[in-house]
């Protein structure tokens, strides 16, 4: 019985997934948008907000991935997206080879790259008038 306390578990792959996921809504939520990729290796540097989407693309249409494999592939192509030689392509060929369509490989990479509209920090007017 001791060992089982002695040796720190280790996290259940849905818990790993579930845990980066709820890391990545908070930091888009808690306004810092500096990403969550550990080493860029040049000057871009893919937002949270726009992995969140690219993340969240993936979940809808590759149902086969596992929230953890959505993740590591938005994660990875974020990083190749940082090489400033060639790393547009290199992103786009793991996300071809991981997505099930053309077209979802292309939704996939517009999210990573395409920058979101911020929030409006202004209130809105919900009686309708201008």
């Amino acid at each position: 019985m001791s060992r089982i306390f002695h040796y720190p578990s280790r996290p259940h792959p849905d818990e790993v997934g579930l845990s980066r996921t709820l890391e990545l809504a908070v930091a888009v939520l808690g306004d810092r948008d500096e990403s969550a990729v550990r080493s860029p290796r040049g000057s871009r540097v893919i937002p949270n907000r726009q992995r969140l989407a690219a993340v969240a693309v993936l979940g809808e249409r590759e149902a086969q991935l596992s929230a953890l494999q959505r993740l590591a592939l938005v994660d990875a192509a974020a990083w190749w997206l940082s090489e400033p030689n060639g790393g547009e392509q290199l992103a786009y060929a793991l996300l071809a080879a991981s997505c099930s369509t053309e077209v979802t490989t292309e939704h996939v990479y517009l999210s990573l790259i395409t920058p979101l509209d911020e929030p409006d920090d202004h209130g809105t007017d919900l009686s309708g008038s201008c």
